[in-house]
């Protein structure tokens, strides 16, 4: 596999993985009470608010494939401490 399509498999597993986190962000109690989101899941309807956002979760999956862009590598000191690219 080369370099591009390296890219584009770790950029569809990030929007799948987005989506997924957004979907399931909206199962949490601060959107609904746990019975409404059992009915929901039992009776697979799809959460009806229009707008779902990511959370944490992609946020850092974001970081994650930056700095595996720009080290080549999963680097742990920019993931923690925000360091700079290598020049």
């Amino acid at each position: 596999m080369d370099t591009d399509d390296r890219r584009r498999a770790a950029r569809t597993a990030l929007e799948g993985l987005a989506y997924g986190d957004a979907f399931g962000e909206r199962f949490f109690r601060i959107f609904r009470r746990p019975d409404e989101a059992r009915r929901l899941i039992a009776t697979r309807t799809i959460p009806p608010e229009p707008h779902w956002h990511w959370t944490d979760d992609t946020a850092m999956a974001l970081d994650l494939l930056a700095v595996l862009e720009e080290y080549g590598e999963v680097a742990e000191r920019p993931l923690v401490m925000g360091v700079p690219p290598a020049p």
